[in-house]
């Protein structure tokens, strides 16, 4: 599952825009397509669940172009694809097949992490526990 946070529900009233927050916080990885030449710190964007940071921009002068970071938590492992060198792709289908599989290779290697690895652990035996009072006599 993923949040676009443009499409998420926006009230004035919420200074904080809470609602937002809370469902781009529970996310694993975040996609942040970033506009203009500031720089970024991923370490603005506070939760214990997002593991990985995918920061897409157009390339300078080109805009059918896209200069890539990843930017992982301590803990998470390597996962292909890599990213090239240059980090830079051309809009098109090879570019949404690497960015679709960068995404999914990461929340895995994220759910791997010393960080959750122990709650996914807890959290099957639970369930498994579970299903073994219910189901068996």
């Amino acid at each position: 599952m993923f949040h676009v946070s443009t499409l998420l529900p926006y009230f004035p009233a919420d200074t904080q825009q809470i609602e937002r927050k809370r469902h781009l916080g529970n996310d694993v990885v975040m996609i942040i397509f970033k506009e203009g030449p500031q720089q970024l710190n991923p370490t603005v964007f506070r939760s214990h669940f997002i593991h990985t940071w995918i920061v897409i921009q157009a390339d300078p002068g080109t805009h059918v172009s896209y200069r890539i970071n990843v930017v992982t938590k301590p803990g998470v492992r390597r996962y292909l694809p890599e990213l090239p060198d240059p980090p830079v792709f051309e809009s098109g289908p090879g570019f949404r097949d690497w960015l679709l599989s960068k995404s999914i290779n990461a929340e895995k290697a994220a759910m791997e992490s010393p960080e959750f690895k122990p709650k996914l652990i807890r959290t099957r035996r639970t369930l498994l526990k579970n299903l073994v009072e219910t189901y068996l006599p």
